[in-house]
């Protein structure tokens, strides 16, 4: 109704349940494609996060795993679009809209942090 959504206290922790029930089908997944050394929620492997980073600033991928045809490793980081729809902060007009929108910021946020 009125009010946004995304920052209701009525939805308290549905948010994190869904992006989570989201991570773990993935997870599941790379697991039946064979993927090798899975992990998740690595707390260490922002190595440009200085040893007295403020909780929430540290880096966390929700997913590490390695293709196991290349070695490639893959870094994955869930994203629920949650907020930008019920916050007004987006409009959706076509499929994949609100995706973008986020893959946008994550990649800012994280950059420095791929190189």
């Amino acid at each position: 109704g009125d009010h946004d959504e995304g920052t209701c206290s009525k939805n308290h922790g549905h948010r994190t349940s869904a992006h989570d029930a989201v991570r773990d089908l993935l997870i599941a997944f790379l697991r039946q494609c064979h993927f090798q050394d899975i992990r998740w929620e690595v707390k260490n492997w922002d190595h440009t996060a200085g040893p007295n980073v403020k909780e929430g600033q540290r880096r966390v991928p929700d997913i590490i795993c390695t293709d196991p045809y290349n070695n490639t490793v893959y870094i994955i980081d869930v994203r629920i679009a949650w907020n930008i729809t019920t916050g007004g902060g987006g409009v959706y007009e076509t499929v994949g809209d609100l995706a973008r929108a986020v893959a946008v910021e994550k990649w800012r946020n994280w950059q420095h942090s791929l190189l």
